[in-house]
């Protein structure tokens, strides 16, 4: 069946020859034969196209990579130079400097008050009250506010306590060691990048601390001189230190002080006529406190200890008058009198004349109170321990800015050797640049008196006669020549 079939179907075709163009056209249908065109499936191959894509946006990643490690660096080079404590920005070499400091004088005053603790019956030393000042100096500088509140009010303790002249009891002493504990804890947290908390209570404390002169265990009572006469002489340490003290101008420092001495009498002096005119506000008081204390911190930094002294007596005065609530137009007419009487020991320094503390009613009444003048012997080893335990007390601003002044001194020292470098360098340059600039100049003479020998030769061959302009060009080349070797 099969193969008639197909001769049908060639009869056919032999059959309609008309037909066969119209029978082929539509044989096109096997066109789907190139449904092979799948085969350009193979055009996957192309997914290695997006490699180069993926490697287009790989450079400027790695230039914002390289652009945020430069960023870092500046940033690291920027944390490197300063320290950020919250919002207070510290440079490097002075938050170093202060670290170092507050750890020493935190040492000190453990030391100082397990020397109290184990010996009740000392008075507390000035090196304790000097490192609490200092401490408290160095912290205003760098502002570490909590740090400075706290050092500032152990500070004044400290000094209520030394103006009794008196020993600290127990509670005050246990509550001088947690004032040391809290301040190494506080300064733990500086270390650590972290501003501290303020410790108001604690503060408060201090302030109410040792005001009371003749409380239990703070210093023996008058009454108890007449039961022993013997150890009488003792019992007056007030009277000690007035003997002992004697100015030790330093020459250097005192033309500073006079400076600092004549605005801050100016700016008291201001103070203290807004106050007659105002006499009910607080805050004057406490301004005139500040000057007071900021002049004799300077006095005695300049040496000028019987002026340190006069002032410090002015600054227990305004304190204690402030405290009985004595009335103001009295108080300021006092400190007024008593400003004249700086005035005319600060003259005294300016002239090169010695200081006199004046008497004041406070020295009056202890005089006469006191009654005759007690005799203290002193060994000369007490003489010396007490000529040996001089020392130099120093702003903490005026440190600050000495490491400042000489940071900026190192720098510009620096600057000025590398200019030298550079004009030694030039200079080098520049000498080889005139050897080379001579033997060009030594070549091109050599190359005239040559070419021009060689010329003349040839005129003489040519021309019987002699041209003398060649004469006058080879001269003045020759001049030329011999100008610019001896200008160079």
């Amino acid at each position: 069946m099969d193969t008639d079939a197909i001769g049908l179907y060639a009869e056919e075709a032999t059959d309609l020859p008309a037909e066969a163009p119209a029978a082929v056209e539509p044989e096109p249908e096997p066109e789907p034969e190139p449904e092979p065109e799948p085969e350009p499936e193979p055009e996957p191959e192309p997914e290695p196209e997006p490699e180069p894509a993926e490697f287009v946006p790989a450079t400027p990643i790695a230039e914002e990579e390289a652009v945020g490690e430069t960023v870092s660096e500046r940033e690291a080079q920027q944390d490197a130079d300063f320290v950020r404590i919250d919002d207070v920005e510290i440079s490097r070499p002075l938050y170093d400097l202060y670290v170092a400091e507050a750890r020493h004088h935190i040492a000190t005053l453990h030391q100082e008050f397990a020397r109290l603790k184990a010996n009740p019956t000392l008075q507390l030393p000035e090196v304790a009250l000097r490192a609490a000042h200092t401490f408290a100096g160095i912290s205003g500088t760098a502002r570490i506010d909590p740090l400075h509140a706290l050092a500032r009010a152990l500070e004044h303790a400290e000094q209520r306590l030394r103006d009794q002249s008196a020993a600290p009891s127990a509670d005050d002493l246990a509550l001088f060691r947690t004032s040391v504990d809290t301040l190494e804890a506080m300064l733990a947290e500086v270390v650590n990048k972290r501003m501290p908390l303020e410790v108001r209570d604690l503060v408060e404390q201090l302030e109410h601390a040792c005001r009371h002169p003749n409380a239990p265990g703070r210093s023996i009572a008058p009454e108890a001189a007449p039961a022993a006469a013997s150890p009488a002489p003792a019992q007056i340490p007030e009277d000690v230190p007035a003997t002992r003290v004697s100015d030790e101008i330093d020459e250097q420092l005192l033309p500073i002080f006079l400076d600092e001495a004549g605005e801050l009498l100016s700016e008291l002096h201001a103070v203290l006529r807004t106050w007659q005119t105002d006499a009910s506000n607080a805050d004057y008081p406490k301004s005139v406190a500040r000057l007071l204390h900021t002049l004799k911190g300077s006095a005695r930094m300049a040496g000028a200890m019987l002026l340190g002294e006069q002032i410090h007596q002015l600054e227990s005065r305004l304190e204690t008058s402030l405290k009985s609530g004595r009335e103001m137009p009295a108080l300021i007419e006092e400190l007024v009198t008593s400003l004249d009487h700086t005035e005319q020991m600060i003259d005294g320094l300016a002239s090169g004349e010695t200081a006199q503390a004046p008497e004041t009613p406070e020295t009056q009444k202890t005089a006469a109170d006191t009654g005759p003048a007690v005799s203290i012997d002193t060994t000369p080893g007490e003489a010396d321990s007490a000529a040996a335990s001089g020392t130099l007390r120093v702003r903490a601003e005026l440190v600050d800015r000495f490491v400042n002044e000489a940071g900026e001194i190192g720098v510009a020292r620096t600057r000025i050797e590398g200019e030298l470098r550079n004009l030694r360098r030039s200079m080098l340059d520049l000498t080889e640049n005139v050897i080379r600039l001579r033997n060009q100049l030594r070549e091109v003479e050599i190359q005239a008196d040559v070419q021009m020998q060689s010329r003349m030769a040839q005129a003489e061959s040519r021309h019987a006669e002699f041209d003398p302009l060649e004469m006058d060009r080879y001269t003045r080349l020759q001049e030329l020549t011999r100008m610019m070797a001896e200008s160079v």
